[in-house]
């Protein structure tokens, strides 16, 4: 219960910060070194935690494909337009979009890869919790 309300907290004044932010900054500096922030301290937890230097990555063609998609156009370019969006609408109208984000994934995930990856009872449940939070 403490890390959920932790976390809504973050994420609440995150949102704050980006939306009084953008107002000042490019919506693309704010992206920029949001997401490399993000990228270097996670890279430093993996290097103190020793799962960085241990894990292998047996990587195909198409997972690098996949994993540069991922990162550049669902990642990158859906955060910064997400951050550019503050600019004219609120905090709070952008945030069922970021709370939506694992609902919508899930969702193009059963679109690209069918049945091979089946959706339960809980993703029904867990997508109704979300959708019920968040026009709540």
């Amino acid at each position: 219960m403490i890390f959920g309300l932790t976390s809504a907290l973050g994420s609440s004044l995150f949102a704050t910060i980006n939306s009084t932010l953008v107002q000042k900054i490019d919506h693309k500096i704010i992206g920029f070194y949001e997401i490399s922030g993000a990228f270097f301290w996670i890279t430093l937890y993996r290097l103190f935690d020793k799962t960085l230097l241990t894990e292998t990555f047996n990587l195909t063609v198409t997972d690098w494909i996949y994993l540069t998609v991922l990162g550049t156009i669902c990642t990158a370019l859906a955060y910064v337009a997400g951050v550019s969006a503050m600019r004219t609408l609120s905090a709070f109208r952008v945030a069922p979009i970021t709370n939506l984000e694992p609902v919508y994934g899930i969702i193009l995930a059963f679109i690209f890869f069918g049945t091979k990856e089946a959706i339960s009872t809980g993703f029904y449940l867990g997508s109704t919790l979300i959708l019920g939070s968040v026009f709540l």
